[in-house]
C-alpha cells in the first residue's frame, strides 16, 4: 500500500512489458496493484502452512522417530486439499 518506493510502479511497467510482449491487453496500474493485492496474503498463507508442516517433521526427527512415520506432504490451499503420502525406500549405495 506505500507507493513511496516505487514498487508498484516498478511491477506495473513490468506487467505492460509483458502483456507487449505476448500481444495481450495490458492491466491499468489500479488493477495491477488489486491482483498484486491478492498475492502477498497466499504467499504468506502458503508459507505458514509448509513451515508448519516442515515443523511437524523436524519433531519426528528430533524424537527419533522411525523413517516410516515421515511423510511427503502436497497441498493446494485455492481447492483446499492436502495429501499425505508414504516415503518411498532409500536406495542405499555403499561407498
Amino acid at each position: 500500500d506505500d507507493d513511496s518506493n516505487g514498487h508498484m510502479d516498478f511491477i506495473a511497467s513490468a506487467s505492460a512489458l509483458r502483456a507487449h510482449m505476448y500481444a495481450i491487453e495490458a492491466a491499468d496500474r489500479l488493477q495491477t496493484k488489486r491482483i498484486a493485492g491478492k498475492i502477498i496474503p497466499a504467499i504468506a498463507t502458503s508459507t505458514a502452512a509448509v513451515a508448519g508442516l516442515v515443523s511437524l517433521e523436524l519433531i519426528k526427527v528430533a524424537g527419533g522417530y522411525g523413517f516410516e512415520l515421515f511423510k511427503n506432504c502436497f497441498f493446494n490451499l485455492a481447492i483446499p486439499v492436502m495429501v499425505l503420502t508414504e516415503t518411498a525406500q532409500v536406495k542405499r549405495t555403499q561407498i
